[in-house]
Order: C-alpha cells, then sequence, then structure tokens
C-alpha cells in the first residue's frame, strides 16, 4: 500500500484559505460579539481583562519581548527571526491602520470604551504583537506553548470586552501577527539565524 504524503503546499495553501474564511466570517459577527461584551462587564470581570489587556501595551509588551530574547539568546535559540518577525508585524499592523482607518467600536456603536485607544481599529495591534511571539517562541520552548497561545487569545478577548475593537480586528491582527512571525521564524530556520 503506497502512503500519500501531503504536498506542503497544498497544506499552506489550505491553511490560507481557511484563514480568509475566518476572517470573513467574523466580519459577519462583528457585532453580536460587541453587544455581548457589553452585556458582561461586571467590575470585578474588567479588573482582570485590565490586567490581561495591559499585557499588549507596547511598553509592557517591550518588557515581554527583551525577556523573550534573552531567553532565546541564552538558549542559543533564534532571536534574530524572533525581533525581525515581531518588529515587521507590528510595522505592518500600524501602517494598516493608518491605510484603513476603520473607527473603533465605541465611535460607531456609541457604547463606552473601558480603556483610552489611540489609532483606528483594524487591525488589532495587541494581537498582532502577542501572536507575532508565537511561532519562535513556541517552536524553542514547546512546554511555554499553552501558557503563550493562552495569553495571546485573552488578550484578544480583552480588546473586544474593552469595547476598542471588534472580532474581525482581533482575528486580523492575530493572522497578520502570527503569519509573519512563521515566515521570519522559516526564513531565520532556512537560513541559520541565531
Amino acid at each position: 500500500m503506497v502512503r500519500m504524503i501531503p504536498n506542503r503546499h497544498r497544506i499552506y495553501s489550505f491553511n490560507a484559505i481557511m484563514s480568509v474564511l475566518f476572517l470573513w466570517v467574523s466580519f459577519l459577527f462583528d457585532k453580536a460579539f460587541m453587544m455581548i461584551a457589553s452585556s458582561v462587564q461586571y467590575p470585578w470581570l474588567t479588573g482582570i481583562f485590565y490586567l490581561i489587556t495591559m499585557l499588549g501595551e507596547w511598553y509592557i509588551f517591550a518588557v515581554i519581548a527583551l525577556f523573550l530574547a534573552i531567553l532565546l539568546f541564552i538558549n542559543k535559540k533564534p532571536v534574530i527571526a524572533f525581533a525581525a518577525g515581531t518588529g515587521v508585524a507590528i510595522i505592518v499592523t500600524t501602517l494598516l491602520k493608518y491605510i484603513i482607518g476603520r473607527p473603533r467600536p465605541f465611535e460607531t456603536m456609541h457604547i463606552p470604551s473601558l480603556v483610552n485607544a489611540t489609532l483606528s481599529s483594524f487591525p488589532s495591534g495587541h494581537a498582532t504583537a502577542l501572536f507575532a511571539i508565537l511561532p519562535v517562541v513556541n517552536r524553542n520552548f514547546p512546554k511555554m506553548k499553552v501558557i503563550t497561545w493562552t495569553v495571546a487569545i485573552l488578550v484578544g478577548v480583552s480588546r473586544i470586552y474593552f469595547n476598542v475593537h471588534y472580532l474581525s480586528d482581533v482575528v486580523a491582527g492575530a493572522m497578520i501577527g502570527y503569519s509573519i512571525g512563521w515566515i521570519f521564524m522559516k526564513i531565520g530556520e532556512h537560513n541559520g539565524w541565531k
């Protein structure tokens, strides 16, 4: 019996198509998720989500990224791929925010914003930053995978909870961050970046 090995390009194409489909579907649920988020904003939950969302603020994320870069360096892992992927993902997202200029949910739906937010809504910079670190960190420290994925997802959810991002903003940010982080991880592996 001949065993078929899936073509790597076919798998990548399938993943890309599914990601675009998932993003498109997320646009359909934007307002529903905002209404749900607005209905569950309890003081105790707001406090928890405030701590979580702070992990994506640039000054705290910079400390986290620096710590992870040092950890990668000490363990002789691909620091350059990590730094390049994260940096490029954040730059791409910032440019897209200026180009697209999507108003934030609290501006269009007349619901209160529970945290300060600048620039435009699409895509989520918090989600981009957190998801950009996942490929390199999870490849090199697989025991951290559950923690890093959980934190990244919760930061994305917190942005919806605070009425500063739609679901599609977070999904797009996660896709951009993870994709660019993964591409740089692969480039780094191919070129022996350390």
